[in-house]
């Protein structure tokens, strides 16, 4: 089951609608976020289990020296810093 098919289809039309001013050099689709990565599967089990498994397309601002494992891992919950809990966020810019 891939609960974030329809945005993996809509991304190039979501940045064209929220992200219109930004100068989009090159998108590629985060691999360790597919269907049958262990990213996704930590996902999946974190949406199940969650009261409100709603799920939006963020944006996140990171330095570029932390894209890969931001990518390979997701995000770090003992590094926030006051930024609104989200359930996980599997990210799309490697």
């Amino acid at each position: 089951m891939d609960v974030l098919g329809q945005h993996r289809r809509n991304v190039r039309a979501f940045l064209a609608s929220k992200a219109s001013s930004l100068d989009i050099v090159e998108l590629k689709e985060n691999e360790h976020s597919l269907p049958g990565r262990p990213l996704f599967a930590r996902f999946i089990q974190a949406w199940a289990n969650a009261r409100d498994t709603h799920v939006e397309l963020v944006f996140h601002g990171t330095a570029e020296a932390n894209f890969d494992s931001i990518c390979a891992t997701g995000l770090d919950p003992a590094r926030r810093a006051g930024q609104a809990r989200l359930l996980n966020v599997l990210t799309f810019p490697c």
